[in-house]
């Protein structure tokens, strides 16, 4: 999805290349004394004729928007910032204002850019990572809930279990049995 091709070739096109990689491969399986040269020849060739393609069939590169450019950011924060959580590198985790803070944005410009473009609101995108997140600790370490629950900064337990059955509808302790 995130890979942009360099061209978009039709698909006569294909062919002509298919024959001239066939010569090219039926030349490096052969044993003549100058293999080397003859696929080298073929090889220079073979990347002129991708260079006259590229200039010909070049896919057209959009720039992305001001909100992709937001919705990036934001996200990358939030990547980086749960991490830093979990790193006990700082003791909190952001609230919107702080996201809009660093972005030098107004909260709800943030919020309804980051929901225009991806459907969700940044409150939205902070719970859903901080419950991916629990679900993680939960099934895959030895922790308690408290533990977990301290890791994920939440004020206690009970908060933290709240949250988790709100989001994932049971407790974290049985979804740890389940």
């Amino acid at each position: 999805q995130e890979t942009i091709p360099v061209m978009y070739l039709p698909s006569e096109i294909f062919s002509d290349l298919r024959v001239s990689y066939e010569i090219l491969h039926k030349e490096y399986s052969g044993h003549s004394p100058y293999k080397r040269r003859i696929v080298g020849g073929h090889l220079v060739s073979l990347l002129f004729k991708t260079k006259e393609l590229l200039l010909k069939y070049k896919a057209k590169i959009e720039t992305e928007s001001r909100g992709e450019v937001i919705t990036a950011a934001f996200r990358q924060l939030l990547n980086k910032n749960l991490l830093e959580v979990l790193q006990n590198k700082v003791d909190f985790i952001w609230a919107v204002t702080d996201y809009a803070d660093y972005l030098h944005l107004h909260p709800n410009h943030l919020s309804t850019t980051v929901k225009a473009e991806t459907g969700k609101t940044v409150k939205q995108w902070i719970d859903e990572k901080l419950h991916s997140e629990a679900r993680t600790l939960l099934r895959n370490s030895d922790k308690t809930v408290a533990e977990i629950a301290f890791d994920l900064r939440f004020s206690d337990t009970s908060n933290f279990s709240r949250f988790f059955k709100k989001m994932e509808g049971q407790t974290p302790g049985q979804f740890r049995k389940s």
